[in-house]
């Protein structure tokens, strides 16, 4: 009966390892090596969202001189239809290593509209070359906040999912073994 069960173990197992190890495997190779794209096109709903948001601020600073604050902005965000639920987030300071190494120095008035992607938030600053894309940070794209972390962790489980199959391969054998030596007790 012991054999029974540990066969049954040793299937279940290896098929789990199977089914869930090898695609991790595969999974952690791929995140190794794929080449990355954190540009994200808008969609022409969200593109019309972005423009009327820079519109705005644009408007903004022409009426008052200044950059709107958050506050401002947040409270213009949830009056106004056009963008009202967008999720549209605005932030006019403090900009991202990130970004400024990706886009460049800041310029007087810069500010960065961001949105949800439906995966993670891109960036669109007021300065850069093309307004019909988003910029994702790597540490928001990749699952662990970077690649090397994600690749660590699809490699764990597929480790973990090896070990176990094999491990139950090996008292499987045991046990086979023993029965046939007349060894192994029913």
């Amino acid at each position: 009966m012991k054999l029974v069960w540990m066969n049954f173990l040793n299937i279940v197992l290896t098929g789990l390892f199977v089914v869930f190890g090898l695609p991790a495997l595969a999974l952690s190779i791929y995140v190794a090596v794929m080449p990355i794209n954190l540009y994200v096109k808008m969609h022409a709903d969200r593109y019309i969202q972005m423009q009327t948001s820079r519109d705005y601020v644009r408007a903004y600073q022409e009426m008052h001189g200044r950059m709107p604050s958050d506050a401002d902005f947040v409270y213009w965000s949830h009056a106004d239809y056009r963008v009202k639920g967008s999720n549209i987030e605005y932030q006019a300071k403090d900009f991202s290593d990130e970004l400024i190494h990706e886009f460049g120095p800041a310029p007087e008035g810069a500010y960065v509209l961001s949105f949800w992607t439906g995966n993670n938030r891109a960036a669109s600053p007021s300065w850069a070359k093309s307004d019909s894309v988003g910029y994702v940070s790597e540490e928001d794209f990749w699952t662990y906040g970077s690649r090397w972390a994600s690749f660590a962790m699809h490699t764990v489980w597929w480790l973990v999912l090896l070990m176990l199959a094999t491990i139950s391969n090996i008292k499987l054998r045991r046990l086979s073994e023993e029965k046939k030596l007349g060894l192994l007790r029913v």
